[in-house]
């Protein structure tokens, strides 16, 4: 029993040494391990009475990569932001659209209503793009269009 009681505080004493030496990294960390990498486009604005179209990915993540209005479109594909053109002269609220990349490959894009929100409507649906490996990407998306409000002279 004397034993015990002279040992057992050494051994108390080295496991709490041990725990020192393996107490984690309080290093400063580098930028490129804190910044976040972009997985979208960056914010996108309205002119007054300009409407447009946002899209996002219909995941947890929720990536902004796709935005139309009636002067530009843009999508995030490849881990890129591309300045695409709609192949036809649709409305923002057409349920199926085609958008042409700058080497003249389509990206087609296939919307379902969804519902009418104040100032504007939602969708979901699908867009189907082509991987740098080659293959189809299908994303399930979400998307709301809207207009922003007109300011007018009082």
């Amino acid at each position: 029993m004397r034993y015990i009681k002279t040992i057992f505080p050494a051994l108390l004493f080295s496991s709490a040494l041990s725990a020192c030496g393996t107490m984690p990294d309080s290093s400063p960390k580098k930028i490129s391990e804190s910044v976040p990498v972009r997985t979208g486009l960056s914010p996108q604005k309205l002119s007054p009475g300009e409407c447009g179209l946002f899209i996002w990915t219909a995941n947890e993540a929720r990536n902004f990569i796709g935005f139309e209005t009636s002067n530009i479109a843009k999508l995030y594909l490849n881990e890129q932001s591309i300045t695409v053109t709609r192949e036809d002269d649709g409305e923002l609220n057409d349920l199926e659209r085609q958008y042409t990349l700058p080497g003249g490959a389509s990206v087609p894009l296939s919307l379902e209503p969804g519902k009418d929100l104040k100032g504007g409507e939602s969708f979901s649906g699908q867009m189907i793009n082509k991987t740098l490996e080659g293959w189809d990407r299908v994303t399930p998306i979400v998307a709301l269009a809207s207009c922003a409000p007109r300011i007018t002279a009082k």
